[in-house]
């Protein structure tokens, strides 16, 4: 096993589909007490998750820099994220909800820590500064109605 690659199945945990029943439980209990344990355990619940959408990213990697556990580390963040947001009285699943924050986490981490990823984001930022100076000034020098 090279760094770069995720842990091999056989070291994994076992996968568990999520049990409505049990979320359901672990939610009542974070929105009662807003525990630290509460939250632990809605994490661990959801850990899978996380490591599913950390594997797509990964997967889906421009660059060779960052190793599989920071994408991990980068994906557990953004679950924490969006289990402080979440409020399962609107009636959304979970799931849909933290899909977003926790792949926007990955990104933003292996932005912040590649340098690859931190020169084609500069560069893209100044091609959209570009675009809108010169869109500003085509407004400019057109004549006012």
């Amino acid at each position: 096993m090279t760094p770069a690659q995720p842990p091999p199945v056989a070291s994994r945990p076992p996968s568990r589909r999520a049990d409505p029943q049990e979320a359901a439980g672990l939610w009542d209990d974070w929105s009662r007490t807003r525990g630290a344990q509460a939250r632990a355990r809605l994490a661990s619940f959801y850990g899978e998750f996380a490591r599913m959408l950390s594997a797509r990213c990964f997967g889906n990697r421009f660059s060779q820099e960052l190793e599989f556990a920071d994408y991990l580390q980068f994906a557990q963040v953004g679950l924490l994220e969006a289990l402080d947001r979440f409020d399962p009285a609107r009636g959304v699943p979970f799931e849909a909800f933290a899909e977003h924050r926790i792949v926007g986490a990955i990104l933003n981490g292996a932005e912040s820590l590649s340098e690859k990823q931190r020169q084609i984001a500069t560069r893209v930022a100044m091609r959209r500064e570009r675009a809108r100076s010169l869109l500003d000034r085509v407004d400019a020098q057109q004549p006012s109605e």
